[in-house]
């Protein structure tokens, strides 16, 4: 996911313009009411200027080194990866669904899953390892890593809610273990990262296009609005962070109560893997979520989502729970269905690729 740094000053500004054009789309009149005009070229020249400024001289001034654990350095059967798990979400909750097993913090190499992908398995070939995955970013930035990889963000793909759901993930999982006993198993959930499953459904379609809404110029725009002024405009460019629209609609306090309940939906079903793939599982994430977090307590800016390069606290410790090993063996339901060869490749993968990336926030 793309993210987004926020000065304080400018949050709540941009909150009520987010809420007004949310509410353009809900009357059914586009956004056009509350939407802030689009700056010129030269606004978002600054705005450039500030990230490029941000990535290349802040960012490695309060953050030189990456100490984060590589994954293929522990012994593992199975690695099962929550996708944006912070580790006090998970913390909360793995005693409540009747995980067996113990518990630490781990540093990650990786604040986004990209860099997460490069930092543990570019390297080299991974000839033991069978990546089952509903994260499109597996199958192109590390396509040829891994055995096998099984894209569940393809075949698997739940058109209602933008995602793959963890039941669906339980499903391949399984399978794979049946198909491939002799690999060890990547498992890569995309819950608790967005989209929220428990979100009503008239906001779920205001989320689909309220990126657009905002990035629609204002009709009678004045062009002497003080928003246009700043840098920092409520106009948001398309390497600003659809999260972060999001968050401005609903307030932090319900986006980590959604959060919370995404991550829910998901721990029943790796509670039922952990009992039933054989061997040794971890359940670990590939990064955190940051939610209105301060960059740093001297730089003004509060961060969303979960930018690369990026190392604070609440992106790069995430859980490692090693459970207790199964005897259970991969039954499963009588009736589970098997899911058979993946092709690797598809003529419309490109295009698949992109659609589930921007139900994902990525763009």
């Amino acid at each position: 996911m793309v993210e987004t740094l926020v000065p304080d000053r400018i949050a709540e500004p941009q909150r009520a313009r987010t809420l007004g054009a949310l509410r353009g789309v809900e009357a059914g009149k586009g956004g056009d009411a509350g939407t802030p005009s689009k700056p010129g070229g030269h606004h978002r020249s600054l705005i450039r200027w500030r990230n490029i400024a941000l990535r290349r001289v802040v960012l490695p001034v309060i953050f030189p080194t990456n100490g984060g654990e590589r994954v293929l350095d522990h012994e593992w059967k199975n690695l099962i990866i929550l996708d944006d798990c912070r580790v006090d979400a998970f913390s909360k909750a793995w005693r409540e669904f009747g995980f067996k097993g113990t518990l630490r913090e781990c540093v990650t190499r990786g604040t986004d899953t990209r860099s997460f992908l490069l930092e543990n398995f570019a390297g080299a070939y991974h000839s033991d390892v069978v990546y089952v995955t509903a994260n499109p970013n597996v199958s192109t930035v590390v396509p040829d890593r891994f055995f096998k990889i099984i894209p569940v963000w393809r075949n698997g793909w739940n058109d209602e809610y933008d995602t793959v759901l963890p039941e669906t993930m339980y499903e391949y999982a399984l399978d794979a273990s049946r198909r491939f006993p002799d690999k060890r198993l990547i498992i890569h959930f995309l819950q608790p990262h967005i989209p929220f499953i428990d979100l009503p459904e008239d906001a779920r379609n205001s989320f689909r296009v309220l990126p657009d809404v905002l990035r629609k110029p204002q009709a009678n725009a004045s062009k002497t609005s003080s928003d246009t002024e700043s840098p920092f405009s409520v106009y948001l460019p398309p390497w600003d962070s659809n999260w972060y629209l999001f968050e401005l609609s609903l307030g932090n306090e319900r986006v980590r109560e959604l959060y919370q309940q995404n991550l829910s939906h998901a721990l029943p079903y790796v509670k039922k893997l952990l009992d039933e793939l054989p061997g040794k599982s971890v359940v670990t994430s590939d990064h955190g979520e940051a939610i209105g977090e301060p960059l740093h307590p001297l730089i003004p800016f509060r961060v969303y989502g979960h930018p690369p390069g990026v190392r604070m606290k609440c992106l790069t410790r995430v859980p490692w729970f090693v459970s207790v090993p199964s005897t259970q063996g991969p039954h499963g339901p009588p009736d589970l269905p098997a899911h058979g060869d993946e092709t690797e490749h598809e003529v419309d993968d490109e295009k698949v690729v992109e659609e589930r990336l921007r139900s994902l926030g990525y763009v």
